[in-house]
């Protein structure tokens, strides 16, 4: 997908979402999405950062290198889990005997995740960017599950159970890594203090 062709496509994505998608089926490969993926994270990573500082600067102690390490790691994480997640939706879709390719999953969830950018720059004012995200992101999430329905050849349902599934495993790794890391750190931190 050409910039060019950005507006007019998040434009239909909101009036007519299968036929859309459906038009990018096959047209794009890896390469195009790690490119649409990258300028995703980021404007993410910028929104990040600047949401970082603006609450530094209104007295929370936030300093300029904590931005800076928003940065980075929003930049990669987004990049590395968008890439991980639709890897997971593609070979769980498969196991279910769904039909599409792993092409095709990916490049279609990219021009998804190109909507994130609205919830990346709406997360800079406070309060209202809260709820642009939410209903973003809960549109992205029916889009994605018409992903899996055009590429799959899976039902809505099929498709929106898949992906709540996923987001569940996910979501409960993510929490064990982050208690594991954090106990870790504790250990170092005792370690350190010996």
């Amino acid at each position: 997908m050409e910039i060019a062709e950005f507006i007019p496509f998040v434009q239909t994505l909101f009036k007519n979402p299968e036929k859309s998608l459906g038009k990018y089926k096959g047209k794009g490969d890896m390469g195009d999405s790690f490119k649409l993926i990258l300028i995703v994270s980021f404007i993410s990573a910028i929104a990040s950062a600047i949401n970082v500082l603006r609450d530094g600067l209104m007295g929370e102690g936030v300093v300029i290198e904590a931005s800076v390490l928003v940065f980075i790691t929003s930049l990669i994480f987004g990049v590395v889990f968008f890439f991980i997640f639709s890897g997971a939706c593609y070979f769980v879709s498969k196991a279910l005997g769904g039909t599409g390719t792993l092409g095709d999953t990916i490049y279609l969830f990219s021009l998804v995740y190109l909507l994130s950018i609205i919830s990346s720059v709406a997360s800079i004012i406070p309060c209202v960017g809260a709820l642009v995200s939410l209903v973003v992101g809960l549109y992205m999430l029916y889009l994605m599950g018409l992903v899996l329905k055009l590429v799959h050849k899976f039902s809505i349902i099929k498709s929106a159970i898949i992906l709540i599934a996923l987001m569940v495993a996910f979501g409960v790794l993510l929490f064990a890594f982050l208690i594991i890391l954090g106990i870790a750190l504790i250990a170092l931190g005792l370690a350190a203090a010996a």
